[in-house]
């Protein structure tokens, strides 16, 4: 009787929770911020189509385009050929929709303009690549954004054709030939990708009719690009207004959308990739849809959404984002980042299937999990442990925190563990552990996932972090994982934040998995290789939970560095010493013949180029935001005024491994081939430089003949000065 009461109160308790459980619609939303959804193609005014917040995100890009188009709305001078370059997801739809929608408000006409250009790009069944709106057709209710804009051309996708067999860089020329040729008044905007600009280009010099378009585009394609011109802030030109072009009559204004990094404020009190987090965290979207769910606390969206609400752990996240950009050189478009922060507060559609492979809501599947570990908290039965190590598993890794490096708990050289070939003598919960995280590591995923786990988790990994120091959290949480995972539970990191509930019971389970082990019994080898397995398992974890929420990771020190040092003329002019000195200091030499062959930077080069002259290296920082160019964070290395170099990250660290002492021959490659670039460029000006030469500061030197050297009295011819035998 007592146990058929026990299991009616269980099944009441069970039948209690899943009645409470509820679906919040907020997270399925989440789920289709994904660049294959609603966070894919946009089209401008369809609002179903690439627009998940359904508005705009403030960039310096569109405070441009909205004085624009005031400018343009009182008759003052302004740009009226607008081109947006950049590839796929950089917001150039959204930028066309901003800038018209700000046209007709000041004309006083938004909503009759808004109708129309509705009704024009509308999908039958694809939206038109170009749309005109002309004052020879009939539209009464424009009459005073006539008067003001003239015909309205948008080219909103350049690379789309209009006819299923075109080319779409001839229907361009041919589009911007008519609107170079066009006498009345007009405004014209077209969206541009690169690869279609420099194909119009070669289109253009094929048309003999199209020579301003073509140089029209070749300047579009110059100044808005990251080419040698660019790098240093010296030698750019302004892209807006984009002026000096012979054949083109109509003010025209450029800008690249790829340059400028999503992460970075530019003139608001937020970054554009933090405007999406704070939205997609805003409490109203979380408090009214979970508040009353029973898996509130073992729910890891919840949680994200929670986190992220919070400043410092906001700023921890966009500071591991941007340092990621730096070291890969990839900057995030919007696309991306709709992408980037649905994977991170929940993840993709693919990870929540039920045990038929099919798909549930996502509220289903952590509903589901959760009750699995709170039965497993209240049974003692093997498989109900299984379930629950499984299910925290699975929860914990939608932790944004572990989320942000989703290579698994599984390293490498935990793949193959010789205490679990054969036979585990009894350790369930290890076993049990092993097997989830083979589970969870598998199957294929997006863009996103893809990019954290071969980009990003190499470069910035927390648990590959290290200190020297003893005061480093990092440090104190190693040693203390070490000992044991009770140990490291319970140590001093644990006062720097806090864990939520699933990646408590996470940690818990895998100290239960430890206890099976006893190091001091007959078994002793193998217990050994289970607790550093699992230890190593818990460390990695909690190093993640650390690092994340506080802005550690494995190569911050280094990043931190790199990006002060962006725009930072005395940081950079330090770099630019390093550099001479490794150029030679006071002697330079170099293989004279390398450019006939591979370069020979060894002793035993026959002949030599030399100079008692240090080569003058400069280094150009990135430049600043400038209403006429976009910013970007790439320095240039600049020696005797010939092309620059740019001072990636992977050179950056190379150059201070060197100044900390590290040897030649263990640096990167990279700083062999920056410096053999560099001594060619110096070169190249040395051998030219005649007046070095007869001064006597620069000689040819046979190895064991002499120098050849310049006379001095008369006209200056080569003169062999052989070698005392």
């Amino acid at each position: 009787m007592a146990v058929l009461i026990e299991e009616v109160s269980w099944f009441r308790t069970k039948l209690v929770r899943i009645v409470l459980a509820v679906r919040n619609p907020w997270v399925q939303a989440l789920l289709k911020w994904h660049g294959h959804d609603v966070g894919g193609v946009r089209v401008p005014f369809q609002e179903d189509q690439g627009n998940p917040l359904k508005g705009p995100i403030e960039t310096s890009l569109l405070a441009k385009l909205r004085k624009t188009a005031q400018q343009i709305a009182v008759g003052e001078d302004a740009p009226r050929l607008i081109f947006l370059v950049g590839g796929p997801g950089n917001g150039k739809s959204e930028a066309v929709q901003v800038f018209l929608e700000e046209l007709g408000q000041e004309l006083d006409c938004k909503q009759q303009l808004l109708s129309e250009l509705t009704r024009k790009f509308q999908p039958c069944p694809i939206s038109p690549p170009l749309v005109e709106l002309s004052p020879d057709d009939e539209y009464p209710e424009l009459n005073r954004f006539f008067s003001r804009v003239g015909k309205l051309t948008v080219i909103q996708d350049a690379s789309a054709s209009g006819q299923r067999s075109g080319d779409a860089s001839v229907e361009l020329v041919e589009a911007l030939k008519a609107i170079l040729s066009h006498d009345a008044l007009q405004v014209a905007l077209c969206c541009i990708n690169r690869g279609l600009l420099y194909r119009a280009i070669e289109a253009a010099g094929q048309d003999d009719g199209a020579n301003s378009v073509r140089v029209l585009l070749e300047e579009v394609a110059s100044r808005t690009g990251l080419g040698l011109d660019a790098l240093s802030a010296s030698s750019r030109k302004p892209c807006w207004p984009l002026d000096g072009m012979s054949g083109v009559e109509i003010a025209v204004g450029a800008w690249p959308l790829d340059l400028e990094s999503l992460l970075e404020e530019n003139g608001s009190s937020k970054s554009p990739i933090e405007e999406i987090i704070v939205r997609a965290s805003a409490s109203d979207k979380w408090m009214a849809g979970c508040s009353q769910c029973p898996a509130q606390d073992n729910c890891p969206f919840y949680q994200n959404a929670s986190l992220l609400r919070q400043f410092e752990k906001r700023q921890a996240l966009l500071k591991i984002l941007r340092h990621g950009e730096l070291a890969t050189g990839q900057r995030w478009n919007f696309r991306d980042a709709f992408s980037l922060v649905a994977e991170l507060m929940v993840g993709e559609q693919q990870d929540f299937q039920n045990e038929h492979g099919h798909a549930v809501h996502p509220c289903d599947w952590v509903n589901e999990r959760s009750e699995q570990i709170v039965e497993a908290a209240e049974n003692e039965d093997t498989g109900a442990w299984a379930k629950q190590v499984q299910s925290a598993l699975e929860l914990s890794t939608r932790i944004y925190p572990q989320a942000l490096f989703p290579t698994g708990i599984h390293t490498d050289d935990m793949k193959e563990q010789s205490f679990l070939n054969n036979d585990s003598n009894g350790k369930i919960k290890t076993l049990a552990l092993w097997e989830a995280a083979e589970r969870v590591e598998s199957g294929t995923h997006g863009f996103a996932r893809d990019y954290l786990r071969n980009m990003l988790a190499p470069l910035l990994k927390p648990e590959l972090r290290t200190s020297a120091g003893n005061d480093d959290s990092f440090r104190n949480l190693e040693d203390a994982f070490s000992q044991a995972i009770k140990i490291g539970i319970d140590a001093d990191w644990r006062k720097e934040i806090e864990l939520s509930r699933v990646e408590e019971v996470f940690l818990d389970m895998v100290m239960q998995a430890e206890a099976e082990w006893d190091p001091l019994s007959r078994e002793s080898a193998q217990a050994d290789q289970a607790c550093r397995y699992l230890r190593r398992i818990a460390s990695d974890f909690a190093k993640r939970a650390l690092g994340t929420r506080t802005g550690k990771h494995s190569n911050d020190n280094a990043l931190e560095e790199y990006h002060a040092s962006l725009r930072s003329q005395k940081a950079l002019g330090d770099i630019g010493n390093l550099l001479e000195n490794l150029l030679g200091g006071r002697r330079f030499e170099v293989d004279a013949l390398g450019g006939i062959g591979q370069m020979d930077l060894s002793p035993s080069a026959r002949i030599r180029l030399v100079s008692r002259d240090v080569p003058r290296v400069t280094i150009h920082p990135a430049p600043k935001s400038d209403d006429g160019v976009p910013p970007h964070d790439m320095p240039c290395i600049v020696i005797d005024q010939a092309q620059p170099i740019p001072l990636t990250f992977e050179l950056f660290e190379a150059l201070q491994l060197h100044r900390r002492g590290c040897r030649t021959g263990s640096l990167p490659p990279v700083l062999a081939t920056s410096l053999g670039r560099l001594r060619q460029l110096h070169a190249a000006h040395l051998c030219r430089d005649k007046e070095s030469f007869m001064r006597r500061r620069a000689h040819y030197e046979l190895v064991g003949i002499g120098s050849v050297v310049l006379s001095e009295e008369g006209e200056a011819v080569p003169v062999l000065e052989r070698k005392d035998r």
